[in-house]
């Protein structure tokens, strides 16, 4: 089992989940929940090619089972404030323990 330090995970976060387009085709998010510890890491993440440069993220969350509270399962093109800046979910990426089908945490870009 992978461990992780609880005093490492100082940060929270308010979360909205994406619940589709509203009538006038805005992005409709449910009611915000606090997060607590978490980590974010505020750096950029780019993405280049021989034509262009590409920020695909603005910061990534790391929210750990177990040690995060509550541990949802997350969705993209939902809403995170952190520092009072607000982000959108652009990927999701699930990491999950050696040899076992347990979800160990999530990694989210966010842009």
């Amino acid at each position: 089992m992978i461990e992780m330090d609880k005093r490492l995970l100082v940060h929270e976060i308010e979360y909205s989940e994406y619940d589709g387009l509203d009538r006038y085709k805005q992005p409709s998010y449910k009611e915000p929940i606090t997060i607590t510890s978490v980590r974010v890491d505020e750096s950029t993440v780019f993405s280049r090619d021989t034509t262009q440069s590409k920020v695909l993220a603005n910061a990534v969350v790391f929210v750990y089972n177990g040690l995060s509270v509550p541990f949802i399962d997350f969705k993209e093109q939902s809403k995170v404030v952190y520092n009072g800046r607000e982000y959108i979910t652009q990927r999701i990426i699930p990491i999950y323990e050696p040899y076992t089908n347990e979800l160990f945490s999530y990694e989210i870009e966010v842009l």
